[in-house]
């Protein structure tokens, strides 16, 4: 019985000191210098401004600059493979695409993981659409188009003169996009 007292003996020493400590110590003021938010946040786009600039590889490791889809309606998808949300609204996206390219209507996938990751879900699970792969530098970029929040899927359709128009947050609704679609062809 004695080994049992000493033990909670221990233990309640154990937690008194603990708690000595925690009330003896600075609060954190969570301000961080200027200098170091400069550092490291990054520029967020809304509605109405010029995209930003970009260059990321497709799956054989080719860059392509954003400027490859000037003067078209672009809708940027931020994806990744494990992503149910994502993963569901592909197939859709795709459909739609098909009905509008003839119309100046583009596609621009951006999965934010790395490329063997994008190739083993797109073999399985093809889509019509050019995919670019970034892992950081895509969230960095999801970040300049409005995803302050870092949430996918994201998305962000451009208008033909370069401005984005509309941020969708989570699994598109796709009757919803295709009347936005349909007033700005």
């Amino acid at each position: 019985m004695n080994a049992i007292k000493l033990f909670g003996l221990v233990i309640v020493s154990a937690l008194i000191g603990m708690l000595a400590f925690q009330f003896t110590q600075p609060k954190p003021t969570n301000k961080t210098p200027t200098s170091e938010v400069n550092k490291t946040t990054t520029k967020v786009t809304t509605l109405g401004q010029r995209r930003p600039a970009f260059s990321l590889p497709d799956l054989q490791d080719q860059q392509h600059s954003i400027d490859e889809w000037d003067g078209k309606l672009l809708l940027i998808n931020f994806w990744a493979s494990w992503c149910p949300p994502c993963i569901k609204e592909m197939p859709a996206l795709d459909t739609l695409r098909t009905q509008y390219q003839n119309q100046d209507f583009e596609i621009l996938g951006i999965a934010v993981e790395p490329a063997a990751d994008v190739a083993l879900y797109l073999d399985k699970s093809p889509v019509s659409y050019p995919i670019l792969y970034g892992e950081v530098n895509a969230d960095r970029i999801a970040k300049q188009y409005g995803n302050a929040i870092g949430s996918i899927p994201f998305s962000a359709l451009i208008n033909r003169d370069g401005i984005i128009i509309e941020h969708y947050f989570g699994e598109i609704d796709i009757p919803a996009l295709e009347q936005t679609l349909l007033s700005h062809l």
